[in-house]
Formats: C-alpha cells, structure tokens, sequence
C-alpha cells in the first residue's frame, strides 16, 4: 500500500500567509492558474527496505519527489508595486518555510524559472525529495 501526501501539503500550504492571496492546488486539477497559485505534484518512486533479507516482500520505504509550482502576475504589497519575479520568490519563501518544518523536507537543487504560455504569469519550480515509512507513515529527508 502507498502512502501520499497531497493532501496533507496542500492543507498545510494553504493555511500559510502569503503577501498575497493564493490558491494551492494538486498539479492536475486546473488547465489555467490563478493570478496566484501553488501546484502540487507528488510522484512515488523505488520502494527499499534497510535491513537484509528482505528480497520479496513490500519495501517499507518509499522515496517520493514533491514539485512544486507557483504561479504569479505582478501586484501592490503594501501599496508598493512589485514584479511578478518578486511575488513568485516572496511566495516560495513561505512555502519552503512550510516544506521544512512542517514535512521536514528541504528543496533540493535550486529553485528553476519555467517560461509560461501567459508571459505576464512567472513561474518557479521546486523540487522536494523525501522516503515515507509505509508502516508509521513518517516521512524522512533522503
């Protein structure tokens, strides 16, 4: 059996506070995004079990990758206008903040920019890696 997460991420990216109001969302659940939005995307991957002989039976780990999108336009914070860059980065500050001490995982890599189809939108990607205990359903760093 496979343990997921989406929807524990999403409720916890959620209830953050942001400069501005966003939307948090599975990866696959909008065609267009918000003016400013957060995706989810969770992939499970090899399963491995840490102790020997245990050739056959259902790997009690699993690693898992976390992608995480963010959608934003320009906007005024504080009555002070700032870019769309600007608000992706501020936005993905409080969702590593979230990422690490609320799931303990740590972005791995560096944040990338993906170039949207609406150039008024700028997009960052983060990627986050991680085992969950299939017995306890604790999730590790890896």
């Amino acid at each position: 059996m496979m343990i997921f997460v989406t929807d524990e991420i999403i409720f916890s990216l959620s209830s953050a506070a942001y400069p501005v109001s966003v939307s948090v969302k599975d990866a696959y659940s909008f065609t267009t995004p918000a003016d400013y939005q957060i995706s989810v995307l969770e992939i499970p991957g090899a399963g491995r079990n840490l102790t020997a002989n245990q050739f056959g039976k259902t790997p009690r780990f699993r690693e898992y990758s976390f992608t995480i999108e963010i959608y934003a336009k320009a906007a005024v914070i504080e009555d002070n206008p700032v870019t769309n860059k600007n608000v992706a980065m501020r936005i993905l500050a409080v969702v590593d903040e979230v990422m690490s001490s609320e799931f303990g995982l740590s972005m791995f890599g560096n944040a990338s920019f993906a170039p949207y189809a609406d150039s008024s939108f700028f997009r960052v990607v983060a990627r986050y890696s991680g085992a969950i205990d299939q017995k306890t359903g604790y999730i590790y760093r890896s």
